[in-house]
């Protein structure tokens, strides 16, 4: 469990949840419609609940279709 709230503000702090550069989180969130992101204002946020569900998803997904690598 971590200590930290679940809304993120900005990409930037996106990124950092995700192992990523702010650039890189927003061009994931722009490019795959299923990213969990919504603004407020015109600040983009996400809920870490919601980020950390979306990619066990995408990882179960991946699985089902052999693993999303070349062999």
């Amino acid at each position: 469990m971590t200590d930290k709230p679940d809304l993120m503000n900005g990409y930037q702090e996106i990124g950092e949840h995700l192992g990523m550069s702010e650039r890189q989180a927003e061009a994931l969130a722009t490019r795959d419609p299923s990213f969990p992101n919504f603004k407020l204002g015109r600040k983009v946020c996400a809920l870490r609940s919601k980020v950390d569900q979306w990619l066990a998803d995408k990882s179960a997904q991946a699985k089902v279709e052999g693993g999303g690598h070349a062999g």
